[in-house]
């Protein structure tokens, strides 16, 4: 996993808020108000070549309830604002796509949302790792390697 940081300044990092304005998100007040200042852009990259690079967004969440809440709005509008990051193609006869809703999946045991395209092959992805985390990519395997990463990091012994 690489991570990619945007910096404002040499030495200050753009917040998630400053990012997504200038992206133009429509991220919904009340999910974007409960995000952490940090968040992680980053590429996956497995080792085995057979497997597909994927690209993700992970952001911190003060409120597990803005997030559900505000994730379910956002997927409204997340293809049209990312489709150049994760390098989908919405033009002429693909703009349907924009009009496409997320269904529900469930990835590595967690609760996910899949969005779809017209040979009905995943997008973009959106999931909450856990009551804090939640992430949007374009690899279901970038999604795997994340839950795994979080639950070795939060793996007591017995």
């Amino acid at each position: 996993i690489e991570s990619i940081f945007f910096q404002e300044t040499p030495t200050k990092l753009l917040s998630s808020t400053e990012f997504l304005d200038k992206v133009g998100s429509s991220i919904p007040s009340s999910f974007k108000r409960s995000l952490d200042t940090n968040f992680m852009l980053g590429v996956y990259r497995p080792s085995d070549k057979n497997i597909k690079s994927g690209t993700f967004f992970i952001f911190k969440s003060s409120s597990y309830e803005q997030a559900v809440a505000g994730s379910y709005v956002w997927e409204k509008t997340l293809l049209d604002e990312f489709s150049t990051i994760f390098g989908i193609d919405i033009r002429g006869d693909k703009v349907i796509l924009l009009q496409k809703s997320f269904d529900d999946t469930i990835i590595y045991n967690t609760d996910a949302r899949v969005l779809t395209g017209t040979a009905n092959e995943p997008l973009i992805y959106s999931v909450l790792l856990n009551q804090n985390l939640y992430m949007v990519s374009d690899s279901k395997e970038a999604i795997i390697e994340a839950i795994k990463r979080l639950r070795t990091q939060n793996a007591k012994p017995l």
